[in-house]
């Protein structure tokens, strides 16, 4: 449900295609609250130990986004654009890139919210948007570097300049909780390795 409105938003933000792009983000969104919900409702009717963040990795994984998920994130972006423009790759690459990348943190958000862990829900749910932001600008800079926007009829370089932009802008705000994340885990695991040092001394 999102890997094609994604794209749609790619496409139609360097055509400068305005009607698209408000379809495009409308169903994004319905996408993103409805696996939310999904997750939510999921999370109403299991056990609460199939999903803790303490006996699941995969939960526990998608909590605390680092600046090793942007890295990753960017590439996928990159992946996604290059798999619109050139029919030669396989369109469930992108398609498996972009659903690993988002739907996961959306079904973590409402499985923790479920359990009124808000924090833990909102860790997940900063790593979809860094994820989808981290997608969004580098398709644009990949379509843009295919000239995809010499398709466009309509003289509107400035509207994608600011789209972008935005995209830039709100992607480095992320980066700053990000990178007080990725120490925070730093520090927990080198006091991990100084104490089972420790313990294994005596």
């Amino acid at each position: 449900p999102l890997m094609m409105p994604i794209q749609g938003l790619m496409m139609s933000t360097v055509l400068i295609n305005r009607n698209n792009f408000l379809f495009s983000l409308f169903m994004v969104v319905a996408g993103v609250g409805s696996t939310i919900f999904v997750g939510y409702l999921f999370g109403l009717i299991a056990n609460d130990n199939l999903f803790s963040k303490e006996n699941n990795s995969q939960v526990s994984a998608r909590i605390n986004p680092a600046l090793t998920d942007l890295v990753g994130a960017l590439a996928t972006g990159s992946v996604g654009a290059i798999a619109l423009i050139r029919k030669d790759i396989a369109g469930a690459l992108p398609g498996v890139a972009i659903s690993i990348s988002l739907v996961p943190p959306l079904c973590v958000c409402g499985l923790m919210f479920s359990v009124g862990d808000l924090d833990a829900g909102g860790g997940a749910l900063m790593l979809f948007i860094t994820n989808f932001l981290c997608i969004m600008v580098m398709g644009i800079i990949t379509m843009y570097a295919y000239r995809v926007h010499r398709l466009s009829r309509r003289e509107g370089a400035r509207y994608t300049v600011t789209a972008f932009l935005v995209c830039i802008i709100a992607l480095g705000l992320i980066a700053v909780p990000l990178a007080f994340t990725s120490l925070r885990l730093g520090d927990e695991a080198d006091a991990k390795e100084c104490l089972e040092e420790f313990v294994g001394k005596y």
